[in-house]
């Protein structure tokens, strides 16, 4: 079971010293893969320490996904929509 909230933060004091591996491993954010080898998963174990921190990310739904983000200043067309201008090899929208 991984640890959240007091417990996690009390877990980071205790082993500060440690590699950031061993802080994950012992705090219970570890999965094991097909092959039978470990997987640290970092992110959960990052997000988990800053929420216990007082940062929250919302509803916890969206796992990094979202309407967030960069969006475009411009609109694809179809290229066959197109028209070829004069010649000079560029395509500009109809």
């Amino acid at each position: 079971m991984a640890l959240t909230g007091s417990e996690l933060l009390a877990k980071v004091k205790e082993l500060g010293d440690g590699s950031k591996s061993d802080l994950v491993r012992a705090a219970g954010y570890v999965s094991t893969k097909k092959d039978g080898s470990e997987r640290l998963n970092f992110t959960a174990f990052y997000e988990a320490l800053l929420e216990a921190k007082g940062l929250s990310f919302g509803d916890g739904t969206s796992k990094g996904r979202g309407s967030g983000g960069r969006s475009l200043s411009y609109t694809a067309k179809n290229p066959v929509q197109r028209k070829f201008a004069g010649g000079q090899g560029l395509h500009r929208p109809a």
